[in-house]
């Protein structure tokens, strides 16, 4: 199995929505994608699997190194898929390895106090990602387009954090800044339950926040990119219309 096969496999496997986007693009650069979404996948699997938290940070400290040696002796199949869209589109191994500080963050986890802190870890684990396929979609010399792929980025981690805070809560994880669930007198650390209407109030001004960075991220984009950053934005979109959803329940 070459690594393209290898890397477009996994991202068959993953079942994402954010795949019927890659349709949209040449070989060239639907395959740089699918070594991106591959490399990200792995990755946060990493983060995901119930590892021993010893050895999850091996598996990164790993990765580290195949990273930072991308473009002289990738080792890994989606490593060495991951090198020529490196060189071809410019993708910073900066932002590689910030994919795998986010999850390091993950393996630690300690509730963030505030919105700064939560804006700088999602800017690790989604922010960067955003900037790197915005670099596969197209020209990025304009840099209205790499923070529009930013704001996109974390807009979209903010919608996957008020998606899951159930299920993050049932594994001891807070990812709502605690300045928030002060702000309404809620303890989401001892496991205690809060009142229910109480924590509707508080994800509807959490929904309020990542509604404006959906809107800034797109008012961001300069639209002579419109065109060449429209899979980006088809993804974004998706994801936009997933918070719209959560908020008619």
């Amino acid at each position: 199995m070459s690594p393209t096969e290898f890397c477009r496999n996994k991202v068959i496997s993953s079942k994402s929505n954010f795949t019927v986007a890659f349709a949209l693009l040449n070989n060239e650069k639907r395959e740089a994608m699918e070594a991106l979404y591959a490399y990200c996948r792995e990755i946060d699997d990493i983060g995901d699997s119930g590892l021993e938290t010893g050895i999850a940070r091996k598996k990164l400290d790993w990765w580290e190194e195949e990273i930072s040696n991308a473009l002289d002796t990738p080792t890994h199949p989606i490593t060495i898929a991951l090198r020529k869209p490196i060189e071809s589109c410019s993708l910073p191994l900066t932002d590689l390895l910030k994919i795998i500080g986010g999850v390091r963050q993950d393996l630690n986890h300690k509730p963030f106090a505030s919105f700064i802190e939560l804006e700088s870890y999602s800017d690790h684990v989604a922010g960067a990602v955003g900037r790197l396929s915005a670099r596969i979609f197209g020209d990025v010399r304009n840099a209205e387009v790499l923070t529009y792929a930013s704001e996109l980025g974390i807009a979209c981690q903010f919608t996957n954090i008020l998606r899951d805070i159930a299920e993050d809560r049932e594994n001891r994880r807070v990812y709502i800044p605690l300045e928030l669930l002060k702000k309404y007198d809620l303890n989401f650390l001892n496991g205690e339950a809060n009142d229910t209407e109480t924590v509707k109030s508080m994800c509807h001004e959490f929904y309020i926040i990542a509604a404006k960075k959906y809107k800034r991220a797109f008012s961001s984009l300069p639209k002579e990119n419109y065109k060449e950053q429209r899979p980006g934005i088809i993804m974004g979109m998706i994801y936009w219309n997933l918070l719209k959803k959560m908020k008619e329940k």
